[in-house]
């Protein structure tokens, strides 16, 4: 019996929030329980080298997505711009994406 596997040619990260983030929260009366987390897929890569700088080049992207409806929108661009890539998130990084679905990917744009 033969399986065919669809894999997509992206690799996913998956953004956990770190105590320092949920300790920021709490210092301005949000007190967020919940381990909160995001994914992302990337362009395909081999090399952890590559995934720390591009998610630099992204943590407003990443922060905002993270902090959507936890912090109110007057205050989640400023919140974010405080927020530490380093010390406020953990990731974990995964080389293999395997596409379980039968509907193609989409791609949907919004701006917060």
């Amino acid at each position: 019996m033969s399986v065919e596997i669809k894999t997509l040619r992206r690799n996913i990260v998956v953004i956990y929030m770190a105590r320092s983030l949920r300790d920021k929260l709490s210092s301005i009366g949000i007190e967020c329980a919940e381990d909160r987390k995001c994914f992302y897929l990337i362009d395909e890569c081999d090399s952890l080298d590559v995934v720390e700088p591009f998610l630099e080049s992204q943590q407003e992207v990443i922060f905002l997505s993270l902090l959507d409806g936890i912090v109110d929108d007057a205050q989640l661009k400023d919140f974010a711009k405080c927020c530490d890539l380093k010390e406020d998130v953990r990731w974990e990084f995964n080389y293999f994406v395997t596409d379980l679905s039968a509907e193609p990917l989409e791609h949907e744009f919004y701006s917060i």
